[in-house]
């Protein structure tokens, strides 16, 4: 399984159910925060949330995707924190990744983010409704979008990097993993070609 510094990460294709969630997504922008104390809790009753953090090592950290951007986060220090987020548009437009930016304020230039599979430019075709939504929270949305055969395409991986992740050094951005679930080979989970999240792709992340 690959490895960054202290951590361990992956993006895994499973069924639906396979692993227990630790919060319910919702597509909103709310992070949980896991502790060893209120682990069974979470399970028992998961809360309405994008994303999860700890500062605890013996954790490890899930998001499940089958479009919607997935981003991991940890510290150059190894006591440090890990995050995982589910990143959709909705949740981009609203700005769920730079919340991490007040809840680490300590570890400023140490943060990183892995970022993994998602809808990409190339398939990710959108409305004026999405468009309209973007511009209506503020947040600047033509860099990202390109024409073809008279239709809009969006790039949300491009919006959450140079949009919200300005928090974060550039070099410390890792894209190894980016690709589009819709068109890659071998194929991944995509609700857009396949109408399910049945199987769907697991990020984790532990320390």
């Amino acid at each position: 399984m690959p490895r960054l510094n202290h951590i361990e990460y992956h993006f895994v294709e499973e069924p639906k159910g396979h692993t227990r969630p630790l919060y319910q997504q919702v597509h909103g922008n709310a992070l949980v925060e896991v502790t060893n104390t209120n682990l069974t809790i979470l399970y028992n009753s998961p809360p309405p949330a994008d994303g999860a953090y700890t500062m605890e090592s013996s954790l490890r950290l899930s998001v499940f995707t089958a479009d919607c951007l997935p981003v991991l986060f940890f510290t150059e220090d190894i006591k440090g924190p890990i995050a995982a987020i589910h990143c959709g548009w909705r949740g981009a437009n609203h700005a769920i990744v730079t919340h991490l930016e007040d809840l680490w304020e300590n570890y400023a230039g140490q943060i990183h983010a892995i970022l993994g599979p998602c809808l990409e430019s190339c398939c990710f075709e959108v409305k004026q409704d999405l468009i309209t939504a973007f511009s209506d929270n503020g947040n600047l949305i033509s860099p990202y979008l390109s024409k073809r055969e008279n239709k809009t395409f969006f790039s949300l991986s491009s919006f959450v990097i140079k949009e919200q992740l300005g928090f974060i050094k550039p070099e410390y951005i890792h894209t190894a993993d980016l690709r589009c679930t819709f068109c890659s080979s071998p194929q991944l989970p995509s609700y857009r070609r396949n109408k399910t999240t049945d199987p769907r792709i697991r990020g984790w992340i532990s320390k």
